[in-house]
């Protein structure tokens, strides 16, 4: 899954942000399934990455599981930000 999400990074870099008078069609066959996909496989990894965590009895820096939670829907939040701001997308 990280292989996938560097390869999604590279490709979405790739493509870059929508330009002003760029025709809608190239928009929504190019740009917008690898954003989609990006999101997607951002907020699985940070799951997965998580739910193995649990697996392995990660102690989570002594933070109860309600905290952690919030850390990693905060940094889900955080990145998605990030991506509106940045590459207006």
């Amino acid at each position: 899954m990280l292989i996938l999400l560097f390869t999604l990074i590279v490709i979405y870099q790739k493509i870059g942000s929508a330009e002003p008078g760029e025709i809608k069609g190239v928009f929504l066959l190019t740009r917008l399934p690898f954003s989609v996909y990006l999101g997607w496989i951002t907020v699985a990894t940070i799951a997965n990455t998580t739910a193995f965590l649990v697996n392995v009895k990660w102690d989570r820096f002594g933070l109860s599981e309600s905290i952690w939670t919030i850390i990693m829907i905060a940094a889900a939040v955080l990145i998605t930000c990030l991506v509106i701001y940045s590459k207006k997308d």
